[in-house]
């Protein structure tokens, strides 16, 4: 059968749009969120006040307006910070929030109450809530490992799965009593599964001792247990998420050496105080990032 000139713009249309569904996809399970309410002191909506976050290590500016009832939203952005988040609207005070951090998957909610300009504020007045165990902020038993973490979690294979660790619902790699065969790896959106399920570990490569990706390529990863987040499902064990490191306005890197022989080992429990054969286990690797122009285009580079 011969295509016609139209019969090829319709194919091309929706592998274009199957591309993009899933960037979108992606793009939600890898960055984070902001959102809230804007509101006079007292406490009317402002709509179509100014919302900007800076993503102060990398200068990415994200930029917003309010809605007539208030709120605005700011999706995509940037896992980690300090983000400074400022509001500003005609005839009222400018408000700014500084040492902002986001997770991975957060949404996190800031309200912003404006007072008129001409208006001196003669006192502060400080409120909390109270973050519940059930509330619309938290979405299934989920917990997020950030960079600090990863590098503080003692590890011998140098695998990110050793900091599962930290989480209370896993019990080596298997996750609420589900084998680990069960469970979905994500790495910036991409799947990282066993797809032959021979690995104990459900990687790739773990039959081999192998890991997925370099621990010091990542940024930071979430471990997720029944997610009401419907971009993420397809598995009954436990969620994995992690996302890469990016380069940022300051050149960054580390180089690393690991290595051990038969030297490191005792010799056999019996009388005969057997050594162990002569062998050799190294590992050596690196990372680099920085800024290629300021504020605008970045790189990243790792390898092990």
């Amino acid at each position: 059968m011969k295509l016609t000139t139209a019969g090829w713009l319709v194919i091309a249309t929706l592998a274009l749009l199957c591309m993009g569904s899933s960037l979108l996809f992606a793009q939600g399970v890898t960055t984070a969120a902001i959102n809230g309410k804007i509101t006079s002191t007292t406490g009317e909506p402002l709509p179509g006040a100014n919302v900007i976050a800076i993503h102060n290590p990398s200068g990415t500016t994200y930029g917003t307006a309010s809605r007539p009832d208030g709120h605005y939203n700011l999706q995509g952005l940037r896992v980690g910070g300090p983000y400074t988040v400022t509001v500003s609207f005609v005839g009222y005070r400018q408000d700014k929030r500084e040492n902002v951090y986001l997770q991975l998957s957060q949404n996190l909610t800031i309200d912003f109450s404006l007072a008129e300009q001409a208006v001196e504020v003669s006192g502060v007045t400080v409120t909390s809530d109270r973050n519940a165990i059930i509330s619309s902020s938290r979405t299934g038993a989920a917990m997020s490992i950030s960079n600090d973490q990863l590098e503080y979690v003692p590890t011998v294979s140098r695998n990110f799965a050793d900091a599962l660790k930290l989480s209370p619902l896993f019990v080596g790699n298997n996750a609420a009593g589900r084998n680990s065969k069960f469970n979905n790896i994500q790495i910036d959106g991409a799947v990282f599964n066993d797809l032959f399920g021979l690995a104990s570990n459900g990687q790739p490569g773990g039959q081999t001792g192998n890991t997925p990706i370099s621990l010091d390529a990542l940024q930071e990863f979430q471990v997720v247990i029944a997610p009401f987040d419907v971009r993420q499902g397809g598995f009954t064990g436990g969620g994995i998420n992690a996302i890469t490191r990016s380069g940022t306005n300051t050149f960054t890197g580390s180089a690393y050496y690991y290595g051990q022989n038969q030297d490191f080992n005792g010799t056999s429990p019996d009388n005969l105080k057997t050594k162990l054969a002569n062998y050799s286990d190294y590992t050596a690797g690196f990372r680099v990032g920085g800024p290629i122009i300021e504020n605008k285009l970045f790189f990243f580079a790792a390898w092990e």
